[in-house]
């Protein structure tokens, strides 16, 4: 609502505000399953197989999984491994290499998908991925990465989106950094569909309460913000 902000000037009536709110898909709407494990300090890769292994997601439906991994390649390649065998096309995108990796070990780079397909590079990375879906429809597909996907992009939009997101306790330490990569899942109504987001219950309650605590701060119209009032 800040960006809201931005575009409509201070003045925003309440009615206005209610209604952005009721058009915006947040981590308050998003269905989530709490899904702990013993060990709660698993790494990311090993919380993604792990959940993978218990079935939490339906393998013999299509898949459109949302997994960060962690500040790490060795990190994105594990998870890009795991889901290229069991059949998945991976969306991998870091440092080393941003594109489609493919089961048969063939791939393509952002830029020449761009090119073949005559997406022009002014175009965001969702209208990437919406030509991939046009393309690959009975295909599932695992997005990782983590410095590049889990800040700014937006890839839920009209003709693809994603139908579950995976986070671990590494994602979770720093509660700023972890509202943002949950936000990778919101969105306007019209365009970013119900997911499922899997994860840890106690630091997805923490950023529920922070994103409603910042809900009921701007209903209150405030002119000062003091730091104490973002503390949960």
């Amino acid at each position: 609502l800040d960006n809201f902000d931005i575009a409509f000037g201070d003045g925003i009536s309440k009615e206005k505000r209610l209604e952005a709110e009721k058009r915006y898909q947040s981590i308050l709407t998003q269905e989530f399953e709490h899904f702990d494990h013993p060990h709660l300090t698993l790494r990311a890769f090993d919380y993604i197989k792990y959940a993978m292994h218990m079935k939490v997601i339906d393998l013999d439906q299509r898949q459109i999984l949302f997994v960060p991994g962690e500040n790490k390649v060795s990190s994105h390649n594990n998870i890009r491994d795991y889901f290229l065998k069991i059949g998945f096309h991976v969306l991998y995108h870091n440092g080393k290499f941003k594109g489609f990796i493919f089961p048969n070990g063939e791939k393509i780079s952002i830029d020449d998908f761009r090119k073949k397909y005559n997406i022009p590079e002014n175009k965001e990375l969702r209208e990437v991925l919406v030509k991939w879906n046009e393309i690959f429809p009975n295909h599932s597909l695992a997005i990782t990465g983590y410095a590049t996907v889990v800040r700014v992009l937006t890839f839920n939009t009209t003709g693809f989106n994603f139908t579950h997101m995976i986070f671990s306790s590494c994602h979770t330490k720093n509660l700023a950094d972890f509202v943002q990569l949950l936000g990778r899942a919101c969105g306007n109504k019209n365009y970013c569909r119900t997911l499922k987001i899997i994860g840890l219950k106690k630091p997805f309650e923490n950023a529920k309460n922070f994103v409603q605590n910042i809900l009921d701060l701007k209903k209150e119209n405030l002119e000062k913000f003091d730091s104490n009032m973002f503390k949960i």
